[in-house]
C-alpha cells in the first residue's frame, strides 16, 4: 500500500481525513496499455526500458471503485486519481516545474484536485467561429483548407512500400488465419455486420524540445531517467484517454482503447541549423513552424502500421493553440483520421506522399507548462477528430455552466465539470458514423496492406486497421479473466441476451453475478437464464449440436460451460468431400486420405482448374476425375452422385492461389490491381512513355502528316456541321435539316442562294407592277425582275390606294430571325449589293414622282 499526505479531503474520505490510501501493484499485460512487443528507440536507436518497473495501477482502498495510475520513480508518486462520485486529483512532483536549484527541500509533490486548475487556456472566452480556436488549431479556415488537401487523394494500385510486394500465396494463407477467428466476431448494429475489434495500435513520438525540457526537469539531467519520463508521461496520457473512449457508448460501438506499439524520443543532438544531423532522419528539426505545419512534419512520415500517430512537443504556437489533428469523414472518397495509410495526394501542380492518421500535442502554453489534465483532454480532444468528429456545433452541445462543455468544444477545458470528460451527443453520432464505416471493413491487423479481393484499394476507401483487445473489458458480451460474467454494457444488452443474471457495466459494479446467482448466460450455454442455475445433467441439455467431424454434447450440470465434444473418427469425409475429419475438425487432406498428395491444376478450362487435384505416383498433377483412387461411388458430393472425381467447392483458391472458384465452379483469376489500375499502367509506365517517344523522333513525318490530317478533317467537320445549325444572324441562310442531307447529299453543295425577307420583297413587286403599268423601262426594271425572281411567288397583292393617300403602317414587330432594317424596307447593313438595289429602287421612284 502507498500513503499520500495531503491538506485536503479527497473524495470518497471522511472528513478531516488528510490522507489517500493507495493500493497500487505493476502495471500487467491484462491492463496494460503498451502492447506486449512495444518497440521504443531514441534518435532510431532501439532503448531498454521495463515499464513494469515504475509504471502502477490500483485504487483508494476507501473507494474501491476509484481508479489510480501513474508511476514511482525514486519513492515518488507521480500521476492521477479518480473517485467514483466523479472527483479526480493529480499529484505532480515538484521537478515538473522547478529546476532543481530551486525546487524546496521540504516536499517533493504537489497534490491538487482538478476542479482547481486555473490555467491561462481556461481562463480566456472561446472565440468565435471565423478566428482560430483556443486550444484546437482547427480554425474555420484551417479546416477548410485541410478538407480540399483530404479530398485531394490520387487513385493508385499500391503504395510506396516494400511490403506490400509479398506474393499472394502467403498472403492469402496468413488471410485465411487470422480473419478465422474475427469473421465469427461480428455484431450487427443498425443493420449493419460490424467487426468485433476495438483496439486502436497509436505510435507517440516526443520531438527534440519536448526531451530538451523533460531533461531539465523532471529528467534531472539523466537520460535514462528522461525516457522514464517520457515513457510515465505517455502512459498517464494514453490510460486517461482509454477511461474516456472505453466508458463512451457510440451508438452500440463501445469498449474502444489504445494501445502503445511504439515510442520514440528525439534529442536535440539528432538536429543541426535546423536539419537532421548524420544519417538519422528528425522530421522534426525546423524551429520556426507554425501548428499546420508541424503537424504536416508528423504527416510526412509513413505511418500505415498505426492506427494513429501523434507527435509531443514543447512549443508555444501562436494563438493559444495545444493541437491539432486531421479530422475523418464517412465519405469514402475523404481521406484522414483512423487507419488511414500513407497514400498520394495532389498539392497544386506537385504530387505528394502523406499520413494523415495523424495529429499533433504540445505542453506549452503562453510560456507555462500545461497542466496534466489539460493535456490528457486535448489528446482526448484531438483523436476525436481522428474519429470524425468536428467542434461541438449547434448551442445544445456547448451548455456551458453548471456542468461546463464536452470534451470537442472547441477551446480547452478543466477537467473538472462533469460534460468535460464526455463527448456530447452531436460527437457521439459523427464518430458513430465512421466507426461503422470502418468497423464493417475486414480486419486487417498492423499489416500495411491492400484487400486481394475487394474492399481497400490504394488509400481509396476506409481501413479497418482495429484489432482484438488482449486485456479484459466489462461490457462486451464476453467473459474474460477477472469477470464472472458479461452481459453487455447497459440493461438493454443483457436483455437482448436474455441474461438476467448479470450486472451491466453501467449499473455500477458491473461483471458480476446478481446475489443468489450461480451462473449467467454469459458465461456459457449450461446456465439457465431464468434461474441463474447450472441445468443438471439429468435433463439432458443439448450445449452442442452435432457437426460433420464432432459428437453432440450435453450440460453436465456442474458448469455453466459446455464440456468437450467427442470427435468423430478421422477419415470421415467433410466439406462435400473436399476435406476429411482429423482430431474433431475438418482440415484433414483428401488426397492423404488416399495416399497421394496435394496440388493445383494451372492449365486448362476454367472448370477444369476448379478440380481437386493430387499428385500421381509419378510426380505429376492430376485431376481427381482420372485418378482411379476417386473412382465413382467412392465419394460422394452434393448433385454428383455417383460420378468420378471431386469438384472444389466455391470460395476454394485455385490456380496455384492465383485465382478462386466461383459460384459456378469456375476458376476466376484474382485481379489486385483492377482494370482502372492497369489501364494507368499501360498509359503511364516510364517504359511505354519512353518507347512512345522513341518512335516519334524515328517517325515524325507521320506526326507531321498525321497532324495535318486531323486539322483537315477538324475543318470539314465543322463545315459539314455549320450549315445545320440554327443561326441567330438574319443574313445568313436558314440550318439545313440533318434527315434531308443525309437523303440528299448534293444539298451540302448545292444550297438555295440567300432568300430576303418578305416585306421588301413585297415592295418591289409593288415598284415593278406601277412600272409596268406606266409603261415605262429602265435598268432599275431589269434590276427589279432579277431580285423579284429570286424569292417565292406572293399569291396576291392588296390593292393600292389612291395617290393622293398617303398610308403610314406601323412596322412589324421584331424577331430574331428578321431585320428591323428590312421590316421597313431600309437597304440590309453590309451588303454592297443591296446598296446598289436600293439606289436604284431610289431613281425610279424619282421619276415616278
Amino acid at each position: 500500500m502507498f500513503v499520500l499526505t495531503s491538506s485536503g479531503t479527497p473524495g470518497g474520505q471522511p472528513a478531516g481525513d488528510p490522507s489517500f490510501h493507495l493500493q497500487l501493484l505493476p502495471i500487467d499485460e491484462s491492463s496494460s496499455v503498451f502492447d506486449e512487443g512495444v518497440y521504443l528507440d531514441e534518435d532510431g536507436n532501439a532503448v531498454d526500458i521495463s515499464p513494469r518497473d515504475f509504471l502502477f495501477q490500483g485504487y483508494d482502498k476507501n473507494d474501491a471503485d476509484s481508479t489510480v495510475y501513474g508511476s514511482i520513480l525514486d519513492g515518488v508518486f507521480d500521476g492521477h486519481i479518480h473517485y467514483s462520485n466523479g472527483e479526480s486529483y493529480t499529484i505532480d512532483k515538484v521537478g515538473r516545474y522547478l529546476d532543481r536549484d530551486k525546487r524546496p527541500s521540504h516536499f517533493h509533490s504537489i497534490i491538487y484536485s482538478d476542479s482547481s486548475i486555473n490555467h491561462p487556456a481556461l481562463r480566456r472566452s472561446k472565440r468565435s467561429n471565423e478566428g482560430l480556436e483556443h486550444g484546437c488549431g482547427l480554425s474555420e479556415e484551417t479546416r477548410r483548407r485541410m478538407e480540399r488537401f483530404q479530398r485531394s487523394i490520387v487513385l493508385e494500385s499500391s503504395q510506396p512500400s516494400s511490403r506490400h510486394d509479398d506474393s499472394f500465396p502467403q498472403r492469402y494463407l496468413v488471410d485465411v488465419q487470422r480473419y478465422k477467428r474475427d469473421v465469427e466476431a461480428t455484431k450487427t448494429i443498425n443493420g449493419k455486420q460490424i467487426y468485433s475489434v476495438r483496439a486502436c495500435y497509436v505510435y507517440l513520438q516526443a520531438d527534440q524540445k519536448l526531451y530538451q525540457h523533460i531533461y531539465e526537469k523532471e529528467g534531472n539531467l539523466d537520460p535514462i531517467r528522461t525516457r522514464e519520463e517520457i515513457a510515465s508521461l505517455f502512459y498517464n496520457h494514453v490510460k486517461a484517454v482509454n477511461q474516456i473512449y472505453e466508458g463512451t457508448n457510440f451508438n452500440g460501438i463501445y469498449g474502444i482503447k489504445f494501445v502503445i506499439q511504439r515510442i520514440s524520443m528525439f534529442t536535440p543532438q539528432s538536429c543541426e541549423d535546423g536539419k537532421s544531423r548524420g544519417t538519422f532522419d528528425n522530421p522534426f528539426c525546423e524551429e520556426n513552424v507554425d501548428v499546420s505545419n508541424y503537424l504536416n512534419l508528423n504527416s510526412r512520415r509513413n505511418h500505415s502500421d498505426f492506427c494513429l500517430a501523434y507527435a509531443f512537443t514543447f512549443r508555444d504556437f501562436v494563438g493559444g493553440t495545444l493541437g491539432l489533428a486531421w479530422v475523418a469523414s464517412p465519405n469514402h472518397n475523404t481521406a484522414g483520421g483512423i487507419c488511414q495509410q500513407y497514400t498520394k495526394y495532389s498539392e497544386g501542380t506537385n504530387f505528394v506522399y502523406r499520413s494523415l492518421n495523424t495529429g499533433i500535442i504540445t505542453l506549452v502554453n503562453y510560456g507555462n507548462r500545461v497542466p496534466t489534465r489539460v493535456s490528457q483532454l486535448t489528446l482526448a480532444h484531438e483523436i476525436g477528430h481522428n474519429f470524425g468528429s468536428p467542434h461541438d456545433y449547434p448551442a445544445e452541445c456547448q451548455p456551458g455552466l453548471p456542468n461546463g462543455n464536452f470534451i470537442m468544444f472547441a477551446s480547452a477545458t478543466s477537467g473538472d465539470k462533469r460534460n468535460n470528460a464526455q463527448f456530447s451527443k452531436c460527437s457521439i453520432a459523427n464518430i458513430s458514423l465512421v466507426l461503422t464505416e470502418v468497423l464493417q471493413q475486414r480486419p486487417v491487423g498492423g499489416e500495411a496492406n491492400i484487400y486481394r479481393f475487394g474492399g481497400y484499394l490504394g488509400g481509396v476507401g476506409k481501413r479497418n486497421c482495429f484489432r482484438e483487445t488482449k486485456s479484459a473489458f466489462c461490457g462486451n458480451q464476453v467473459k474474460e479473466p477477472g469477470e464472472e460474467c458479461d452481459c453487455g454494457y447497459t440493461s438493454a444488452d443483457c436483455q437482448t441476451m436474455d441474461d438476467m443474471c448479470c450486472i451491466p457495466r453501467q449499473a455500477g459494479n458491473g461483471c458480476r453475478r446478481v446475489p443468489r446467482a450461480s451462473c449467467s448466460p454469459s458465461e456459457g450455454p449450461c446456465c439457465d437464464a431464468k434461474l441463474c442455475a447450472f441445468h443438471p445433467a439429468s435433463a439432458n441439455k443439448i450445449c452442442r449440436a452435432v457437426s460433420e467431424c464432432l459428437e453432440e454434447q450435453y450440460c453436465n450440470g456442474t458448469s455453466a460451460e459446455c464440456p468437450e465434444s467427442l470427435p468423430k473418427e478421422n477419415g470421415r469425409p467433410c466439406q462435400d468431400s473436399t476435406k476429411v475429419c482429423y482430431a474433431g475438425n475438418c482440415n484433414g487432406s483428401v488426397c492423404a486420405q488416399v495416399g497421394l498428395k496435394d496440388c493445383f491444376l494451372t492449365e486448362g478450362s476454367p472448370e477444369h482448374l476448379c478440380h481437386l487435384a493430387c499428385e500421381d505416383a509419378n510426380g505429376t498433377c492430376r485431376s481427381s476425375l482420372v485418378l482411379p483412387q476417386f473412382a465413382a461411388g467412392r465419394f460422394r458430393q452434393v448433385g454428383r452422385e455417383n460420378m468420378p472425381g471431386l469438384i472444389l467447392l466455391p470460395g476454394s483458391p485455385c490456380n496455384n492461389y492465383k485465382g478462386y472458384c466461383d459460384i459456378f465452379r469456375k476458376c476466376r483469376s484474382v485481379d489486385a490491381d483492377g482494370p482502372l489500375a492497369r489501364l494507368k499502367n499501360v498509359i503511364f509506365n516510364p517504359k511505354t512513355l519512353h518507347e512512345v517517344k522513341y518512335w516519334i523522333q524515328v517517325n515524325w513525318w507521320v506526326v507531321v502528316i498525321g497532324g495535318l490530317g486531323l486539322l483537315l478533317f477538324m475543318a470539314v467537320f465543322i463545315k459539314c456541321c455549320a450549315v445545320h445549325t440554327p443561326s441567330t444572324n438574319p443574313n445568313k441562310a436558314p440550318a439545313l435539316n440533318i434527315y434531308d442531307t443525309l437523303r440528299r447529299p448534293k444539298t451540302l453543295i448545292h444550297r438555295p442562294r440567300l432568300a430576303h425577307p418578305v416585306a421588301e420583297n413585297g415592295a418591289a413587286n409593288m415598284g415593278a407592277a406601277s412600272r409596268h403599268h406606266n409603261g415605262q423601262h429602265s435598268t432599275g426594271d431589269c434590276a427589279s425582275s432579277s431580285v423579284q425572281a429570286s424569292f417565292r411567288p406572293v399569291a396576291s397583292a392588296p390593292p393600292m390606294p389612291p395617290a393622293s393617300v398617303i398610308m403610314v403602317e406601323p412596322p412589324p414587330p421584331y424577331t430574331a430571325s428578321t431585320d428591323p432594317g428590312a421590316a421597313l424596307g431600309g437597304p440590309k447593313r453590309g451588303h454592297r449589293k443591296n446598296k446598289r438595289r436600293s439606289d436604284v429602287e431610289m431613281r425610279v421612284k424619282n421619276r415616278r414622282s
